[in-house]
């Protein structure tokens, strides 16, 4: 997704989540290829700036600036939200007869037909989603969330889930709502426990068959598998089929959440990392003694200095143990298929806050954010030549054409692989440029202690 909120796809189609084709091609055809490797443009999505994005396995849902929401690619577990025939029959027929929807099914028919479809070729409108202020999409891997928020007359959010809900990733509480054959919900459900007025969500994700949210508050809720304690909980307890509030969390300050296949990471106020659930590939960062965890640890020897020996990283030296605070500041965590990932920010140099003199603008030392990954080697996507398991935090140098892009802007995590944002050279940052040539303005007419 581009700053002017188009959206570029490419990789697998196999059931057609790329969502390229247009409004001419059926629903359920697609005139690409099962792999595209060059991205293309989404040009549906063209009409409306997209602001949000979100992936499961084989299907995609996006949020544009107006609050519609379009989900594509595969139906199989009713993942896209759109079987509205399936609502209780007073209920389908009072949405039914609403002049919106009615004036929406006018506009386009192919919403109704998408709904006995189980794959969709391009975007298409969700139209129960669309209608209530939607603010953040998140997916599982079968399974899909969307948060919407309320103003009557303070804030309140609702969490409407479906999808996939075999091991409770839904949230509704039981099975009992859930379509038999599948145990799928096959339109959007508001969760129950979400519904009091005294929970306000400010983050939602989704996993492989787990949910999680994170309130205002910085208290984290878990539901869904806990079959390798990813709902901190022991495992004892396989499913976990109602929003859990974790109580190790409160009062932590906790103000970002990534979960995994099976295990989780939790981001605090003041930059340090926690996890939990399996440790079974390394995907916890803390090294080949731990099995799995159902208390979330801190990652207390965070961060390893590290350098590549041609693709291989070699560990050179540990960050003194216990002083957690000598590791750098977390901004970013993200987790996918046994592996996680965390971006540092580091080599920040109090000095820079002080004015500058004119002839040092451009000599300031460089802030940078650093890219660590840990957990399983399949594929490479630890970065590892030999696909070895790396259970320690380490750093991944990005490099293309002999030239090191240092400056990590942006990290995301899909089944297994990563992307990164990078920059070659930090120092050339143009807010940071813009920040110094402020502070020096403002010496030359006041002083240092007009500052």
């Amino acid at each position: 997704m581009t700053d002017t909120g188009l959206v570029y796809s490419w990789g697998s189609n196999v059931n057609y989540q790329l969502g390229l084709d247009s409004y001419t091609t059926p629903l359920n055809v697609t005139k690409y290829p099962e792999i595209v490797p060059i991205p293309q443009c989404v040009e549906i999505l063209k009409r409306q700036p997209v602001v949000q994005i979100a992936c499961g396995r084989e299907h995609v849902i996006s949020l544009s600036q107006d609050g519609t929401v379009h989900t594509w690619g595969s139906n199989a577990f009713d993942q896209l939200g759109l079987r509205y025939d399936k609502m209780p029959g007073p209920a389908y027929k009072k949405w039914r007869d609403r002049e919106d929807i009615k004036y929406e099914i006018s506009q386009d028919p192919s919403v109704v037909e998408a709904s006995s479809r189980r794959q969709i070729s391009r975007p298409v409108k969700n139209l129960i989603l669309s209608s209530q202020n939607v603010k953040q999409v998140a997916c599982g891997a079968f399974h899909t969330l969307a948060l919407a928020v309320q103003y009557t007359p303070r804030e309140t959010t609702q969490l409407f889930t479906f999808g996939k809900g075999w091991h409770g990733q839904l949230g509704h509480g039981d099975f009992q709502s859930l379509e038999s054959k599948f145990m799928t919900s096959p339109y959007p459900i508001s969760v129950a426990f979400f519904q009091s007025d005294t929970i306000v969500l400010s983050k939602v994700c989704g996993s492989e068959f787990s949910s999680g949210a994170l309130d205002t508050f910085g208290n984290v809720y878990l539901w869904g598998s806990n079959e390798a304690c990813q709902g901190c909980r022991n495992n004892s307890e396989k499913c976990i089929a109602e929003p859990l509030l974790v109580p190790f969390f409160i009062r932590k300050g906790i103000i970002d959440l990534a979960l995994g296949s099976d295990h989780g990471l939790a981001l605090d106020s003041n930059g340090a990392v926690f996890v939990w659930g399996s440790n079974s590939h390394g995907q916890l960062g803390l090294g080949r003694h731990v099995s799995q965890i159902s208390t979330p640890e801190k990652i207390v020897r965070a961060l390893y200095l590290s350098e590549r020996i041609g693709d291989r990283p070699r560990v050179l030296k540990d960050v003194i143990k216990g002083q957690d605070q000598i590791c750098p500041k977390i901004v970013k965590i993200a987790a996918g298929v046994q592996f996680s990932a965390i971006l540092s920010h580091e080599h920040e140099d109090p000095e820079i806050e002080k004015p500058l003199p004119y002839e040092e603008v451009y000599e300031f030392p460089a802030i940078q954010n650093r890219c660590y990954i840990f957990g399983s080697g399949k594929g490479s996507k630890a970065g590892t030549a030999d696909k070895s398991n790396v259970y320690l935090p380490t750093r991944v140098d990005f490099r293309s054409d002999g030239e090191m892009f240092e400056h990590v802007q942006e990290i995301a995590i899909g089944v297994n692989h990563l992307v990164a944002i990078t920059f070659p050279d930090p120092q050339f940052d143009t807010e940071r440029i813009k920040r110094c040539w402020f502070r020096w303005r403002l010496q030359s007419v006041f002083g240092n202690k007009g500052i």
